[in-house]
């Protein structure tokens, strides 16, 4: 995925991959599957990247997904908001 892209259509794109993966018989567990998608963002989510390994035992798709598309939704609402935080020291 570039940055800028929409998430959803990689994820879409990413499901897509793993549904032909395995109708070859490729099995991708899980936490692997998760692992794989994280390492398939742009630099911008770096920060939500480095959460989310070091927050979990265990990495599930579904919660991974919603995780995701919860943080691409707040920063674009961020972004379009015009709003700036100043800070001075």
């Amino acid at each position: 995925m570039e940055d800028g892209s929409n998430l959803m259509e990689h994820l879409n794109v990413f499901k897509g991959l793993l549904n032909q993966l395995g109708r070859v018989d490729v099995k991708i567990e899980e936490e692997d599957q998760a692992l794989l998608l994280l390492t398939s963002l742009p630099d911008s989510f770096e920060h939500m990247t480095t959460t989310v390994l070091y927050s979990k035992d265990t990495l599930q798709m579904g919660e991974l997904e919603s995780t995701l598309l919860s943080y691409e939704n707040t920063r674009r609402k961020v972004k379009n908001s015009g709003y700036a935080l100043v800070t001075y020291g």
